[in-house]
């Protein structure tokens, strides 16, 4: 984890196995992470609770990095695709060629 969210992560996981019995088991939790090298990513954290006194937590973590850049390009495409189409001095239209009566 990044040194800098160290305490930030700590905060959030005491708050959530705190939190354990509204729900935390399966939920998941995007966080930056750091990397052997050194750089960061995005990563999911799923915990779930095993039955057992004191109450123990099973961990799984689910690097995101080319996810979240996926998203981040497909949302910067639609941006650039809907301004290109509301500048258009033309009407523009979708057509489907599935809906045409037969």
């Amino acid at each position: 984890m990044p040194l800098d969210l160290r305490e930030e992560y700590e905060e959030v996981l005491h708050g959530r196995l705190e939190a354990a019995g509204s729900g935390v088991s399966g939920r998941s939790i995007r966080l930056p992470a750091l990397r052997a090298d050194g750089s960061t990513g995005t990563v999911e954290l799923i915990l779930a609770r095993i039955e057992h006194e004191p109450p123990l937590f099973v961990g799984l973590v689910r690097h995101l990095t080319a996810t979240v850049d996926a998203e981040a390009a497909l949302e910067a495409a639609e941006t650039r695709y809907r301004s290109l189409v509301e500048q258009l001095p033309l009407v523009t239209y979708v057509n489907c060629i599935a809906e045409r009566p037969a």
